[in-house]
C-alpha cells in the first residue's frame, strides 16, 4: 500500500467520524462548513444537477434544504473539479 493510499484511507476515516450526523442541511450550514459565501454557493454550486437532485423545499415557508449524505458527496465532486 502506498503512502497516498494510506493517507486517503485515514482522511476518509477522519471525515466520517468528524462530520456531524445530519439528515439535511441548509445553505447557511453549507456556507459555514465550506467557507464559501451563500451567494456564490447559490449561483455556482447549488444549480448543478448533482446538487439539485438532493434539494427539498418546504411549501409553507419556502425553506430549501438538501439531503446531507448525497449532497455532501456531490459538493465534494463539484469542488474537486475547481482549478
Amino acid at each position: 500500500m502506498t503512502r497516498e493510499k494510506v493517507l486517503a484511507v485515514l482522511d476518509k476515516m477522519l471525515m466520517d467520524h468528524a462530520r456531524p450526523a445530519l439528515i439535511s442541511w441548509t445553505i447557511e450550514q453549507m456556507s459555514l462548513s465550506t467557507g464559501i459565501k451563500k451567494e456564490y454557493l447559490d449561483k455556482h454550486v447549488l444549480k448543478d444537477p448533482r446538487m439539485k437532485q438532493f434539494e427539498r423545499r418546504n411549501n409553507g415557508n419556502g425553506l430549501r434544504i438538501w439531503m446531507y449524505e448525497g449532497s455532501f458527496e456531490a459538493l465534494r465532486e463539484i469542488l474537486n473539479e475547481w482549478d
